[in-house]
């Protein structure tokens, strides 16, 4: 079987001319109830709550961090291979009150997809979270990179003292490279969810993202 891929979000034809949202190694069913939930990837206070980890956001999202009333979500981009690591994450976040937007869980049937991953990044992003791996390093093409290449392009026309792009390594990886106003994804301070500081570290990327919210 072939595939083709069409300018932009990344649209891929088989042999019979029938569309698919992703390539073959890449696709994420959007219907496909999530795996269970990675405990390794949660500090030690987060109490691991499966009915939590069941609740959707909606599309207008909303919440409230230190008492503040917070609109829009934090983006999570990553690619399929690391979304187990993803689920334990995703739900420490939720725990501390900060509306996430997965496409797992919010793109519908019958929906657009690249429009609605599209207005999900530029019109209601509160931060933008790319998650990066060597999963991801060892892919020539990917379903994160078009989100990424969206981000980018947002973050080109945004005032760089205001944080809305927060990348986030989960091993030992290089970072892509996109020059955005002369400096590169290296010159952003990242956050390192393995080793000894994993734990902290991703409590650090939780208050990183309501300093921005509140």
């Amino acid at each position: 079987m072939t595939y083709s891929v069409m300018h932009g979000m990344g649209e891929y034809f088989n042999g019979s001319g029938r569309r698919s949202s992703h390539s073959p190694s890449e696709y994420r069913d959007p219907t496909k109830k999530e795996p269970k939930v990675d405990d390794s990837s949660l500090p030690s206070d987060v109490d691991a709550n499966r009915d939590a980890h069941d609740q959707k956001s909606s599309d207008n999202t909303s919440s409230t961090v230190n008492n503040v009333a917070v609109r829009g979500h934090a983006f999570l981009s990553y690619v399929r291979e690391d979304e187990s690591r993803i689920d334990g994450i995703a739900l420490a976040l939720r725990e501390a009150g900060i509306p996430i937007w997965r496409d797992t869980n919010e793109i519908w049937p019958g929906e657009v997809w690249t429009r609605r991953i599209r207005d999900a990044i530029i019109d209601q992003t509160l931060v933008f979270v790319a998650f990066f791996s060597t999963n991801l390093c060892m892919k020539e093409t990917s379903y994160q990179r078009e989100e990424l290449n969206v981000a980018v392009e947002e973050l080109r026309k945004r005032d760089l003292s205001r944080v809305w792009f927060i990348p986030v390594r989960l091993d030992e990886c290089d970072l892509p490279h996109f020059e955005i106003g002369g400096i590169n994804l290296n010159h952003f301070h990242r956050v390192d969810l393995f080793g000894p500081n994993g734990a902290a570290e991703l409590q650090r990327l939780i208050d990183g993202i309501k300093r921005v919210g509140g």
